[in-house]
């Protein structure tokens, strides 16, 4: 089980989670579910988008990757007990609300932009968080902010920013980010 937070809102986590999803249904050919346990109704949206029109339903499928729209702990059992090979939650980007469940993740993805505007989130997120278990081996990611940015956060924080190669449409899957993901 794979946790994707985002260190302030409009870092990327969901556009994140698709780029993870289509890579293990596409390249990996696991069986994958999606999960939006947040309240920003993105997957509402991407749903009317790619399908044309919102359903009753809280499941919908692009790609063969399997989205769960205003998920929480209830749809997470039903997943694992469907057997799915590997289940991505977006927590979104309240990660002071998310905190307990992201840290039961097996995989933990931190999205931040070190954008002027953001690099806040991310720093504060890392003051949170500095105390839990294992967290210098989380997988850290920014998709925004200059690379000497990405650079002196690095070394300051000597935790292992990497930067997320641009995607402009999660959906498309390209060389760049196949060999990012693989590595």
């Amino acid at each position: 089980m794979s946790g994707i937070l985002g260190t302030s809102h409009g870092a990327g986590a969901t556009h994140y989670a698709i780029l993870l999803a289509n890579y293990l249904v596409s390249v990996c050919r696991l069986r994958c579910a999606v999960l939006e346990w947040n309240g920003h109704g993105d997957f509402e949206r991407m749903e009317r988008i790619c399908k044309g029109s919102v359903s009753e339903e809280s499941c919908f499928s692009v790609l063969n990757a399997d989205y769960y729209k205003c998920s929480g702990p209830e749809v997470l059992l039903s997943c694992m007990a469907e057997g799915y090979d590997q289940i991505i939650i977006d927590f979104g980007s309240d990660f002071l609300k998310q905190k307990i469940e992201f840290l039961r993740c097996d995989k933990k993805y931190v999205i931040g932009s070190l954008s002027e505007w953001q690099i806040g989130g991310f720093l504060e997120f890392v003051r949170e968080m500095k105390g839990e278990a294992g967290y210098k081996s989380w997988n850290y990611a920014v998709s925004f902010g200059s690379e000497d940015a990405r650079r002196q956060i690095r070394k300051k924080l000597k935790l292992p920013v990497e930067r997320i190669p641009l995607s402009e449409d999660p959906f498309a899957l390209n060389r760049r980010m196949i060999a990012y993901f693989e590595k």
